[in-house]
């Protein structure tokens, strides 16, 4: 393996190579953003946070719930691909160590989020929030009761504290991935493991209390043990379907050179199919977890959601993000993206994500039970048309920032860690597959 550490790239590789290999090994491009391509990130983004802007003026709670939409949407989209990187490190897992660049990039927008957050938390008003004022909320004999934990200094530490650390954890594993291509050092290998241990205590406990104060807390008589689990399921699904939307891209233009072949596609493409039913399981067992119990302040999240037009945007919500695409990705074949199927049904998936945080903020039932306060079924007969343009305008002006970030962090570096000791375990020769530019199915 030592090999590996010195020479230039196409000898270290095929150090590792069968010489009998019927595939030439061809090397990543460094990947040139089109200015149209940034432009329209911009753009995008520039539209979004105007029409925040002018939303302030008009609906200010339609448009907070837009930013929150918007901002989580992104953060989950930010931290899946981080939490996907540590896992492989700690896997010790080959296959993926050429597309691992792909959700490294990702990470760079948690720091952005978190800009985001703190803006949003010391502005954010009462209406969406409404124990933020203290006084108002001990009158609710259920709630008073929660204000240990729900209180401004605890949301506002919590969040500052949690951002900071995926900021520095996620910066030290960026760092050292990339010099470990200057380097090639092994060691490099084992300190990522320990930073990707310590990253994955501080996802398990961050998202957990970020999914209480900024999901569940919108309204905040509602108990559900559950709740932090099933934001993690949508999180990793889009998160893994986005990494194969970008892989898929990326490898059938040849920017990854042969380092990504069909067994990327097939092993990806199990990825999300397994998450797909893992979010199934965990969103139908808290529904009927709830619904058996029966108890008030559980189940008023589901009734608010099933009064009104809120029913039809409930029950196609489990079709749309399961049924269909669990049927759809049923045959190997598609996995392995026949037909580019798998390709655009990952995109289908990353946007019923965010029609899924959509659902989740946009009724918002307050649950608070004081005079002016009552929330609850009767508060809207069904979404609003203005209110969900205004809140899905806001929320693409948060993924033109993503995509603007993490697509000038993913073109900053080497696509391919091309000193990872595991690296040639993803060549055609031991994958047996051929590279996704090759491929013929491929549409260009």
């Amino acid at each position: 393996a030592s090999s590996l550490y010195s020479g230039d790239f196409e000898a270290t590789l095929m150090a590792h190579a069968h010489h009998d290999t019927a595939h030439e090994i061809v090397e990543p491009k460094k990947l040139e953003l089109s200015k149209q391509f940034t432009t329209a990130a911009i753009v995008v983004a520039a539209v979004g946070f105007a029409t925040f802007a002018i939303g302030l003026g008009v609906n200010s709670v339609a448009a907070w719930k837009g930013f929150i939409i918007g901002l989580w949407f992104t953060m989950c989209l930010g931290l899946a691909g981080p939490f996907f990187v540590a896992t492989q490190h700690l896997s010790i897992a080959g296959w993926s160590s050429s597309i691992r660049r792909i959700p490294e990039s990702f990470g760079m927008f948690i720091p952005v989020a978190g800009v985001m957050a703190i803006v949003a938390m010391m502005m954010v008003p009462v209406e969406l929030y409404p124990w933020l004022d203290q006084g108002l909320a001990k009158q609710d004999p259920v709630l008073a009761k929660k204000l240990g934990f729900l209180n401004p200094a605890g949301f506002r530490l919590t969040t500052v504290l949690t951002f900071v650390v995926w900021t520095g954890l996620y910066w030290v594993m960026r760092q050292l991935s990339l010099k470990q291509d200057e380097t090639g050092d092994y060691e490099i290998t084992n300190k990522l493991k320990a930073v990707s241990c310590l990253f994955l205590v501080s996802f398990v406990l961050g998202i957990s209390f970020m999914s209480w104060y900024w999901l569940m807390a919108l309204e905040p008589n509602w108990f559900s043990t559950m709740f932090s689990v099933y934001c993690f399921a949508g999180l990793f699904q889009s998160g893994l379907a986005l990494i194969y939307v970008l892989m898929t891209w990326l490898g059938r233009r040849g920017y990854m050179g042969s380092f990504v072949t069909v067994k990327h596609w097939h092993d990806l493409g199990k990825m999300v199919f397994g998450f797909t039913t893992f979010y199934a399981y965990i969103g139908f067992s808290q529904f009927l977890l709830i619904w058996y119990a029966n108890i008030p302040e559980e189940d008023v999240w589901y009734i608010v959601r099933f009064a009104g037009g809120w029913g039809l945007v409930s029950l196609a919500l489990p079709f749309l993000k399961f049924v269909v695409p669990f049927l759809i990705m049923l045959p190997q074949n598609i996995k392995k993206n026949k037909s580019n199927v798998m390709y655009y049904l990952c995109m289908w998936l990353i946007f019923m994500q965010l029609y899924e945080v959509w659902y989740i903020v946009a009724p918002q039932a307050h649950g608070i039970h004081v005079a002016g306060h009552g929330g609850g079924p009767a508060g809207h007969a069904g979404p609003l048309m203005l209110d969900t343009v205004l809140q899905f305008t806001i929320a693409f002006g948060f993924v033109g920032l993503f995509a603007f970030v993490a697509s000038r962090t993913l073109a900053s570096a080497n696509l391919v860690p091309i000193k990872d000791p595991f690296l040639h375990e993803t060549l055609p020769h031991v994958t047996h597959e051929a590279p996704l530019m090759d491929n013929p199915e491929i549409v260009g």
